[in-house]
């Protein structure tokens, strides 16, 4: 681009048509950050169009009052922030632009189960690259301080897995805790009732039967 070619884009042109937060995002997202690229107003509007839908849906669960994800969703959101983490470190702007776009495409197919912690973990991821709409998003959430002052999310490297389930441990049927289990071994109701009873600090079973759902649910009931 040159001002003699008469090609040069003017950023306060965009900024005022899409954003700032589209124009970061698209200048991350155009290409390899070491190579030569085109510029695309048509991109510009697809990236503008994404940050729409992540507010979308960011919105409609802090609406909803949903704290809870499924084991599915946080694993979605969980290998994003492993993504994004490991791309801006090398500089791999584009890419992570792309985790993010794949990330919301994939929670839109899940939105029943999407919930406020996994809302949550996004907005964080996204902060860096769309710093304007995090800020309010952040702020939608309830929070007080800004979201550039809060901690970088850490991952889950169990729930990186694609074959985890969500498991609900009651007592006497309320809900006290959510395991997160591989799938393979949430049928197995002696390995959940372990786990349960660790997470529950539970150790002593007597007068206390159990209900079992397997891969779903398990329930301790004091016989009375």
């Amino acid at each position: 681009m040159s001002k003699s070619k008469g090609n040069v884009i003017n950023p306060d042109d965009i900024v005022e048509a899409f954003g700032a937060d589209t124009l970061r995002m698209y200048m991350m997202f155009i290409g390899p950050f070491e190579q030569n690229v085109a510029w695309s107003n048509e991109s510009v509007q697809g990236v503008k169009r994404f940050l729409t839908k992540a507010y979308g849906l960011a919105a409609t669960v802090v609406s909803s009052g949903k704290g809870t994800s499924s084991a599915k969703v946080l694993s979605t959101v969980n290998r994003l922030v492993k993504k994004v983490e490991e791309d801006l470190e090398e500089m791999k702007f584009n890419t992570a632009v792309s985790a993010y776009m794949e990330c919301v495409n994939a929670l839109q197919k899940m939105q029943g189960d999407v919930g406020l912690d996994a809302i949550k973990l996004f907005v964080q991821a996204l902060a860096p690259c769309a710093p304007h709409l995090a800020e309010e998003l952040w702020e939608m959430m309830g929070e007080r301080f800004s979201i550039h002052t809060s901690i970088w999310p850490s991952y889950d490297k169990k729930l990186l897995r694609n074959d985890i389930v969500t498991v609900v441990v009651q007592v006497n049927g309320k809900t006290r805790t959510t395991l997160y289990i591989e799938e393979a071994k949430a049928g197995d109701e002696g390995f959940v009732k372990e786990q349960a009873s660790s997470a529950l600090k539970m150790r002593e079973f007597t007068g206390i039967r159990c209900v079992f759902v397997s891969r779903r649910l398990i329930n301790f009931v004091s016989e009375k």
